[in-house]
């Protein structure tokens, strides 16, 4: 199942889940997480697949769900095929890996794709009349896969808003990685707030900020997809990994401004599922471990810190008893 499939499935199970609730696409905040996974048999047989997919549909007043997980697994004639996903609010997990014999059937692909997708509705309550939103998330991914014979992105990230009253939808930001590791992304200028980048080849990781416009008091969707397959031909015995199961994570709204760039003070957040947006998603940087030659500083330091405090104490004690 390619990258362009699974973008259609999760397209169209959002857009089922808001028409069987009688209300229009993205009435809803939506959580879809698939699977997919295929061991061909290289003689010409059925081979295996396994698919998994979960779809849950929030409505105002209704319970937050926990995270939708789906896995799936194929195995068979030396190739074993296993993709996970995850989905939450703010939450976007995959990971696809694939392994092939050395059969020398090139057209005989062993397959896995993992897919992520969350939309939610968002208000925003000020006393101006709109501005712009201060938005964050990271993401880290990470694919060694080279033969890839499909035209489309090993991953695909996509984050975009929609206007619930007219329909329009817009793509601030896109992120691809082929199966060589190169990465293209589109930060649009006039979502444009900032990107820093420290990849690697194969190594995505990225904190990615946007200015994101806003009606007070009128709802608009928010829509974060992931999206990651890995595929081997039996032409050449390899393992290939597409891994963004770090990321992507939401980081929160930083701040909030008028139309004309001034600071509000007063605004609040709201949305259909609960989710407080405001919060970021994204755990703090672990300080390092001392290295050992740190370690016996502090030790001496600590020593001799315990003997001027023993020193001091006695000679309070000399000077009592004199």
């Amino acid at each position: 199942m390619s990258v362009q499939t699974i973008r259609a499935f999760l397209i169209a199970a959002s857009a089922m889940a808001a028409i069987a609730a009688g209300s229009p696409a993205f009435a809803a905040a939506h959580l879809v997480a698939g699977a997919n996974a295929r061991a061909p048999d290289a003689l010409g047989g059925p081979g295996v697949t396994d698919r998994d997919f979960q779809i849950v549909s929030i409505f105002p007043g209704a319970p937050r769900p926990g995270s939708l997980h789906a896995s799936a697994e194929a195995g068979g004639f030396g190739a074993l095929s296993v993709s996970e996903a995850t989905a939450d609010f703010g939450v976007n997990r995959v990971f696809a890996r694939t392994s092939s014999p050395d059969l020398n059937f090139p057209f005989a692909i062993s397959s896995a794709v993992g897919s992520s997708h969350w939309d939610d509705e968002l208000t925003i309550s000020t006393a101006a009349p709109g501005g712009f939103l201060s938005v964050e998330f990271q993401f880290h991914a990470f694919t060694n896969q080279s033969n890839f014979f499909d035209a489309g992105p090993a991953l695909e990230y996509i984050f975009q808003i929609r206007d619930l009253g007219t329909g329009n939808q817009q793509t601030p930001y896109r992120l691809a990685m082929d199966a060589n590791g190169n990465t293209t992304s589109f930060l649009f200028p006039s979502f444009r707030d900032f990107e820093l980048t420290g990849d690697n080849d194969g190594d995505v990781l990225r904190l990615v900020g946007l200015r994101i416009p806003f009606v007070a008091n009128q709802a608009f969707a928010i829509i974060s997809s992931l999206t990651c397959q890995a595929r081997a031909p039996y032409d050449n015995a390899n393992v290939q990994v597409c891994d963004a199961n770090s990321t992507s994570l939401w980081g929160g709204i930083t701040g909030a401004t008028d139309l004309n760039g001034v600071a509000l003070t007063d605004w609040t957040a709201r949305s259909t599922s609960g989710t407080d947006y405001t919060r970021s998603l994204i755990p703090p940087a672990v300080a390092g471990v001392p290295e050992p030659a740190t370690w016996a500083m502090l030790i001496v330091g600590f020593a001799a810190i315990g003997g001027v405090l023993r020193r001091d104490a006695r000679a309070r004690r000399f000077l009592a008893e004199g």
